[in-house]
């Protein structure tokens, strides 16, 4: 039953206009806050165990992966053009 309360809470979170402000930090790890018709990421955790504990502080909110978390240490790629087949 949790799982489906917080699936339908990423959908409505990921559906609704999450504006930069508020969103914050620059972490792996976010805790998403549900702030009833808003939510706010707080993304400062560096693990989900980090995160984990506070979520389970009683505030209604999960811990969910930075959507715009970029790992330095991974290359950045471009995508490769796709060659036609020569008959």
């Amino acid at each position: 039953m949790r799982s489906i309360v917080a699936a339908f809470v990423f959908a409505a979170a990921m559906g609704s206009s999450v504006t930069l402000g508020h969103a914050f930090g620059d972490a792996r790890w976010c805790e998403v806050k549900n702030l009833g018709s808003d939510v706010a990421w707080d993304c400062e955790y560096r693990t989900i165990g980090d995160c984990a504990s506070h979520v389970i502080a009683g505030e209604r909110s999960f811990c969910n992966i930075n959507p715009y978390w970029r790992d330095s240490a991974a290359p950045v790629t471009t995508p490769r053009k796709r060659q036609k087949p020569r008959d």
